[in-house]
């Protein structure tokens, strides 16, 4: 794809848009499911049965294989 102009630019301007909105919408379903985990989250973090980042970390680990199929696709 050519970038030598004014109209290319905003091709690529316009991809990037696509490309950040999409990844704003695939993320709206993980935030409700975020906010269904948090009672839990609490309480077992108030009686201290398990630190905090045993509660975030594996959840993150098991993103990082989603993230690839999605931006690949």
């Amino acid at each position: 794809m050519h970038r030598d102009s004014i109209n290319d630019g905003g091709i690529y301007t316009g991809a990037f848009f696509f490309a950040v909105v999409g990844m704003i919408y695939s993320g709206m379903p993980e935030l409700s499911m975020a906010v269904t985990k948090l009672p839990v989250f609490y309480k077992q973090r108030d009686l201290l049965f398990y630190p905090s980042s045993a509660y975030s970390l594996p959840s993150m680990i098991l993103k990082i294989p989603v993230t690839f199929v999605e931006s690949r696709g």
